[in-house]
C-alpha cells in the first residue's frame, strides 16, 4: 500500500548535504488517529501538500484517512452499482413480460383472424345455400303456375249454346 501512495509522499531529504539538516526528532511527532476529526486530517494533508518533509506517522495517518475515504467511496459505489443492477434486472423482467404479452396478442389476433375467416366462409356457404333454395322455390312456383295454366287449358271448356 505504501507503493500506491508513494507519489503523494514528499521525497526524503538526503543526508549527503554535509549533515546540515537534523533528522526529525521523536518529540515533534504528533499522533493522529485514523478516526481523527476532519480538521486534523486537513492539517496533516496541508502539511504534506506544502512540500515540506513529512514524518512517518503523518504519512501513516494520511494513509489511514485516504483508506477510510476510499472504503467509504467504494461502499457507496458498490451500493450504487447494486441499485443499478436491480433496476436493470427489473427492466429486463418487464421487457420479457411485454414481449410475452405481445406474442400472446399476436397469437390471439391470429386466432381471431382465423376464426373470422372461418365464420365468413361459413356465412358465404350459407348465403349460397339460401340463394340456391330461393331459386328452387322460384322454379317450383313457376312450375306450379305453368301446370295450373296447362290444367286450365287442358280441361274441356263448357260449350256455349248458340242460338
Amino acid at each position: 500500500m505504501a507503493d500506491f501512495f508513494a507519489d503523494l509522499l514528499p521525497k526524503q531529504p538526503s543526508n549527503s548535504q554535509n549533515g546540515s539538516q537534523k533528522p526529525p526528532s521523536f518529540e515533534d511527532d504528533v499522533l493522529v488517529s485514523p478516526t481523527a476529526s476532519s480538521d486534523q486530517a486537513r492539517a496533516s494533508s496541508s502539511a504534506a501538500m506544502s512540500g515540506g518533509p513529512m514524518r512517518k506517522d503523518t504519512a501513516k495517518d494520511l494513509e489511514g484517512v485516504v483508506q477510510a475515504v476510499f472504503q467509504r467511496f467504494s461502499g457507496s459505489l458498490q451500493k450504487i452499482l447494486e441499485d443499478v443492477d436491480r433496476r436493470l434486472e427489473s427492466l429486463e423482467n418487464r421487457t420479457e413480460h411485454i414481449c410475452q404479452v405481445v406474442t400472446d396478442l399476436q397469437s390471439v389476433a391470429g386466432l381471431r383472424e382465423d376464426a373470422a375467416k372461418e365464420r365468413l366462409g361459413g356465412l358465404e356457404k350459407t348465403l349460397r345455400e339460401v340463394h340456391r333454395s330461393v331459386q328452387i322455390i322460384r322454379d317450383k312456383q313457376e312450375l306450379a303456375e305453368a301446370s295450373a295454366e296447362l290444367a286450365k287449358l287442358a280441361s274441356p271448356q263448357p260449350r256455349r249454346r248458340r242460338r
